[in-house]
């Protein structure tokens, strides 16, 4: 997977500046996404459409977790672990280990992914588990500056 900032967009509809982002990769072959997200010092968020945007990761303690409705589902992200991560990138301490879930069946929620974020940095490994032939990992291997 390859992310790179390419620009910025302001939303008239919410009033906000978002980062447009292009993702190569991920079951999409060599298809470029044209996402947009914005960041605090410990908070993402990534723009739905219609106005709308959901938290992304949040810099919080273990245990911690948020709702939300996105095209129409129910999902819940929860802050699981705090973990070190090593990645051919380099060794990240501190990771949040947030997992995403889809929670339309409470009694019945799907595991999406878990996501290890470097707060201040960025994710650093990611865990499929929505995907065939799952589990399916993706980790960092470098940093274009």
């Amino acid at each position: 997977m390859y992310f790179e900032i390419s620009g910025e967009a302001n939303i008239a509809m919410n009033s906000t500046t978002y980062a447009t982002f292009e993702v190569r990769g991920y079951d999409m072959g060599d298809k470029i996404s044209l996402n947009l997200g914005r960041s605090t010092a410990n908070e993402f968020y990534n723009y739905n459409g219609n106005g709308e945007e959901h938290l992304v990761w949040r810099n919080a303690s273990v245990g911690t977790f948020w709702t939300y409705k996105r095209y129409g589902h129910a999902e819940k992200r929860k802050v699981v672990a705090i973990e070190d991560i090593a990645t051919l990138a380099g060794d990240f301490f501190a990771c949040l280990k947030i997992c995403h879930y889809g929670i339309d069946d409470l009694a019945n929620p799907i595991l999406y992914t878990c996501e290890w974020i470097k707060p201040g940095f960025g994710m650093v490994k990611e865990v499929d588990y929505y995907t065939d032939n799952a589990p399916v990992e993706y980790i960092l291997i470098g940093v274009v500056r």
